[in-house]
């Protein structure tokens, strides 16, 4: 996701803790955002979900200081690594973007995405004080796994699936338990239905349509963790034909794009599970621009998730057309 910045002054200062942010607003008060505000990670031993707190404040890595001591960028780009990845997963995608666009961003990696922008979005209309711009997720399951075949790897198996969701919190924590939807506690539902709406406490819709755009792009085949519909935000009828998936020159493993406008709320009736139709009708408020990618023809294709971001050039570097796509397509 990235920001608009319009503030006079920036500076690199290093906080209590080791880390750096970069401080939009006056020397004399770069002092004063470090003692009100940081971002915390806060997880206890349950697995905790990330606690932010923060005004105008935004922690940013070792290797893009000189980018923003030298400059005065005009966009800070803020990268999101997976739940078993880390920020490194971003390196080269970082690296292509202060190639393309030198001077004019600067970038961060790792941090939690939609429900940070809840929690930091500010009415009418700022995150964290700056100018939303663009939101962009990479095979990203908006929907959680616990439909039919949203988790590729289980083949579609009905035993596999009610299975995987009774034991994923013994994998990966909590996490497991929002993304197949078993964290309601009877006095609020999901995490990830709350997340569709806005809530008393925390504005997540409103921060998603605060962004000029929001994009997916998602892998059509071979990506055995996040299945299609839930990382492009659509019902099985809603998916392309995969007769009409086209190759482009420039970018040869995007196959599809589509932009649509809010969608209008409907009492047909439903081809998927409740919740997950509700999450849909929910995101369908916010008007996605949906990309979809293929690397059937890719020596690489068996391990699409990875290298829709290229996580590792020399084993993904099949994905560089997409992170140029996403470059291409930046609104500055």
């Amino acid at each position: 996701m990235s920001f608009r910045t319009s503030v006079s002054e920036q500076y690199l200062v290093r906080g209590w803790n080791g880390m750096r942010y970069l401080v939009m607003g006056s020397a004399s008060e770069s002092n004063r955002y470090l003692r009100k505000t940081q971002f915390l990670r806060d997880r206890g031993r349950s697995g905790d979900s990330v606690r932010i707190q923060s005004s105008q404040m935004i922690r940013i890595d070792d290797e893009v200081q000189s980018s923003v001591s030298s400059t005065n960028p005009h966009h800070l780009v803020v990268m999101v690594n997976g739940i078993i990845g880390s920020a490194n997963d971003w390196k080269y995608a970082s690296e292509q973007f202060l190639k393309k666009l030198p001077g004019r961003v600067a970038v961060h990696r790792g941090l939690i995405a939609r429900y940070a922008i809840g929690l930091l979005y500010e009415p009418p209309g700022r995150v964290v004080g700056l100018e939303p711009a663009n939101f962009v997720t990479v095979a990203t399951p908006h929907l959680g796994s616990r439909g039919h075949r949203q988790l590729p790897f289980l083949c579609g198996v009905p035993l596999l699936e009610r299975s995987a969701s009774l034991a994923a919190h013994f994998i990966v924590g909590r996490t497991g338990r929002h993304l197949f939807l078993t964290d309601s506690d009877g006095r609020k539902p999901p995490l990830l239905l709350q997340m569709v709406n806005d809530t008393d406490d925390i504005k997540f819709r409103s921060a998603l349509t605060s962004f000029k755009r929001c994009v997916t792009y998602a892998n059509a085949d071979y990506d055995h963790m996040v299945g299609w519909r839930t990382s492009s935000i659509r019902r099985q009828h809603e998916l392309p034909d995969r007769g009409v998936l086209l190759r482009n020159e420039r970018y040869p493993h995007i196959v599809y794009m589509e932009r649509r406008e809010r969608e209008i709320s409907s009492s047909e009736t439903s081809e998927t599970s409740d919740l997950e139709e509700e999450m849909i009708r929910g995101l369908g408020q916010v008007p996605w621009e949906r990309i979809d990618v293929s690397f059937s023809q890719s020596n690489q294709r068996f391990i699409a998730h990875s290298t829709i971001q290229v996580k590792t050039y020399w084993m993904n570097s099949d994905g560089a057309d997409v992170i140029a796509h996403i470059i291409d397509r930046f609104l500055v």
